[in-house]
């Protein structure tokens, strides 16, 4: 149950940290005024400044803000639960995972994202 619980820890903090470096990147390059050169809908309508946008496609940004938050939460808490509730005695060591593997992911998020520009 302890490498189950490490291997899902170490899946779910690197996924975060893909998508945390994939959003940093992409949002300082869009402040930049760089662009995406990708035929993707979701990232060009998501890598623009938010002044660009207008009417009901606000409304749809903010709903999608607002959907990230309890995911990403979710994101983060789940393997210190599942730690907690089910292999007390690494608890600690799920949480310490934390840091390397968002810090991974985040490279690896930034290079996704340099890549599409």
């Amino acid at each position: 149950m302890n490498v189950l619980i490490i291997a899902i820890s170490v899946f779910l903090y690197v996924l975060f940290g893909v998508i945390f470096g994939f959003a940093l990147s992409s949002h300082n390059d869009v402040l930049l005024g760089r662009r995406p050169n990708t035929k993707n809908r979701l990232v060009l309508f998501l890598a623009r400044p938010t002044q660009n946008i207008r009417g009901i496609e606000r409304a749809i940004f903010v709903v999608g803000m607002l959907l990230w938050v309890p995911l990403l939460v979710g994101i983060i808490a789940t393997p210190i639960i599942l730690a907690a509730k089910y292999a007390s005695e690494i608890e600690k060591v799920v949480f310490l995972l934390l840091v390397p593997c968002v810090l991974i992911g985040k490279l690896y998020g930034s290079y996704r994202w340099r890549k599409l520009v």
